[in-house]
């Protein structure tokens, strides 16, 4: 995750790291490969979505001012989710930065599928600005 804001189409500049929107968690990512050498940024804004017990991912092919383009299915069957943020002091549902770089300190994710099989995964962030 990069401490990176970004802009949308109409120029308005959105947080590094969100929660909601229309989407369960949209960020900007270091590391995106660039086998082909185009002339991009190794910087890639990603969107997660639960849509209709489908958890999806979805990428802008530019950090600001593009949308997402058609989402990749990452697991299908999923009855329940679970996002939480730690942001320094504890664990939370929420997440509102007071500065547009600012990123929570861990995210824990925690997904049940059909026949109640659950998956926690804990993602721990690289420093960023202080919430």
């Amino acid at each position: 995750v990069a401490a990176r804001p970004w802009r949308d189409a109409g120029g308005v500049r959105r947080p590094a790291f969100a929660i909601g929107g229309g989407a369960l968690m949209t960020l900007v990512r270091r590391g995106w490969r660039n086998d082909g050498a185009a002339p991009r940024a190794s910087l890639q804004r990603v969107e997660y979505r639960l849509e209709a017990g489908r958890l999806l991912r979805a990428v802008a092919p530019m950090v600001d001012g593009a949308p997402v383009a058609t989402p990749a299915l990452l697991m299908d069957g999923v009855t329940a989710l679970r996002l939480r943020v730690h942001d320094g002091r504890g664990w939370g549902e929420g997440w509102q930065a007071a500065q547009p770089q600012a990123l929570p300190r861990a995210v824990e994710l925690t997904i049940t599928q059909a026949g109640g099989a659950s998956l926690r995964q804990v993602f721990v962030l690289p420093p960023g600005d202080v919430p």
